[in-house]
């Protein structure tokens, strides 16, 4: 079950795929699906925008939203303008989005030994886990998630080679190329004519 929404801008008169009426109306769709049984897909991958900041917001309210409702299948990844432009960098920076997601929907497991209650109460008077058998047992059961373009600096470090996430995720991009850059579904003559035509694009609009 498809569902594309958007409503009116009452200030541009644009059409807008981002919004909390919005998310409300995807979750009625999930619901939906979810009632009759059948799979759901939602453009939650979508953002209205192409300001940065602002996209970063859209991105990741829309994916938890989907996640958290249960749509089956997110859809619009790295569009900008409500689909009117792709980026290359919003499909890295959506995958990192979706594992980070992802980790989180695992959740944990939640049973006597993992609770740890005994464990706690006996080391309690040592003032460190460390060295308890439990915590080497699960210390590295579950993999942390690890970002591939996110870093937590201190602002006294990161002043001294300010870059952001956007900065990473095209040097990711530049780095995926240059290991692969043969690897393509497409025919060698249709990816020439699309060289020519970016080509062509660029000298018109530079």
């Amino acid at each position: 079950y498809y569902t594309l929404l958007q409503y009116l801008d009452m200030r541009s008169g644009r059409s807008v795929t981002h919004g909390p009426e919005l998310m409300a109306l995807c979750a009625g769709g999930a619901a939906m699906s979810a009632h009759y049984g059948i799979p759901s897909l939602a453009n939650t991958l979508l953002s209205g925008d192409c300001q940065p900041h602002q996209i970063m917001f859209q991105y990741g309210i829309n994916i938890l939203q989907g996640l958290l409702n249960g749509v089956t299948f997110q859809a619009g990844a790295g569009s900008l303008e409500s689909g009117n432009l792709y980026s290359h960098q919003s499909l890295v920076i959506i995958d990192d989005m979706l594992s980070y997601l992802k980790t989180f929907r695992n959740g944990m497991e939640i049973n006597p030994e993992t609770l740890a209650v005994d464990d706690i109460i006996a080391m309690a008077d040592k003032g460190e886990y460390l060295s308890s058998k439990l915590t080497m047992k699960y210390l590295r059961k579950e993999r942390r998630f690890e970002s591939s373009i996110m870093n937590y600096p201190l602002l006294s470090t990161w002043s001294q080679k300010p870059e952001t996430m956007i900065d990473r995720a095209e040097a990711k991009i530049r780095k995926i190329l240059a290991e692969a850059p043969d690897q393509s579904v497409l025919p060698v003559e249709t990816i020439r004519e699309l060289d020519g035509l970016m080509a062509s694009a660029k000298k018109k609009f530079d």
